[in-house]
């Protein structure tokens, strides 16, 4: 960031404009939005550091207590990150942001898929060190192919805020109880999202049927997806949401 600062200024005043610039550009961009991005980038470090381990470091070369202490820097993440997912949901809705609010705090109709969210990924863990092991730097593979898959990993983030928003609407008992399918803005979009554009339903639908922008269950993987549930006075959609295209397939897994 210092690059961009005249060099006639001394280095300490650079280095303190440096930071000024990082906070002011963090505050200008939605608060969930920064707690994203810092969820999806501590996974990111963790991912390259094991991506980058020399083969006599491998956790299979070190036995289960080295898989543990590497599955524990990620598991740590997981519980405080969903946590800010829900709290950027609560935001959303109106509700005044809350230090330290924990998960399913205000959303008891939703805790218990949000528990089971959580266990699911805590179990899979391991398969994604696996995954980077088996893709590392001494295997020849370019840090890409595990970068992708770490971002595929991040999403469920964005899942859990959409769930959240889904199930924590329907509580505050707000007009918001009827949630509004809005398309994110980008060049494409696939089947799902598009035919979910516009429709309106109760937020337990949306979750029952497995519908929720940024779900792996969707045709888009949740890739890219910027899609998003509105709290809405418009009357209900007749009938019930479909099922995304791969709901059957999976159960909100990696």
């Amino acid at each position: 960031m210092t690059e961009h600062i005249p060099p006639s200024i001394p280095a300490k005043l650079r280095v303190l404009l440096a930071e000024l610039v990082v906070v002011l550009i963090s505050e200008a961009r939605p608060s969930d939005y920064t707690a994203y991005r810092s969820y999806e980038r501590a996974l990111m470090r963790i991912a390259k550091k094991l991506w980058s381990l020399h083969r006599e470091h491998w956790p299979d070369n070190k036995g289960w207590f080295e898989w543990s202490n590497w599955g524990e820097e990620i598991s740590d993440l997981i519980p405080p990150g969903y946590g800010g997912a829900v709290e950027s949901a609560m935001i959303a809705l109106g509700r005044k942001k809350t230090p330290g609010i924990g998960i399913g705090i205000g959303y008891r109709s939703g805790g218990r898929e949000i528990q089971q969210m959580i266990q699911q990924d805590l179990l899979r863990v391991s398969t994604l060190l696996r995954y980077i092991v088996l893709h590392s730097k001494e295997s020849g593979a370019n840090f890409d192919t595990v970068k992708n898959r770490v971002t595929m990993w991040a999403l469920r983030w964005k899942e859990i805020k959409s769930l959240a928003m889904a199930f924590g609407a329907k509580e505050m008992g707000k007009e918001g109880k009827h949630l509004i399918w809005i398309m994110g803005k980008t060049e494409k979009h696939c089947e799902d999202c598009f035919g979910y554009s516009g429709l309106v339903f109760e937020a337990r639908d949306w979750a029952a049927a497995g519908a929720l922008p940024q779900s792996r269950k969707l045709a888009c993987h949740g890739y890219r997806c910027r899609c998003r549930l509105a709290p809405t006075s418009k009357p209900l959609t007749p009938g019930l949401p479909s099922p995304p295209k791969y709901a059957g397939l999976m159960s909100g897994g990696r």
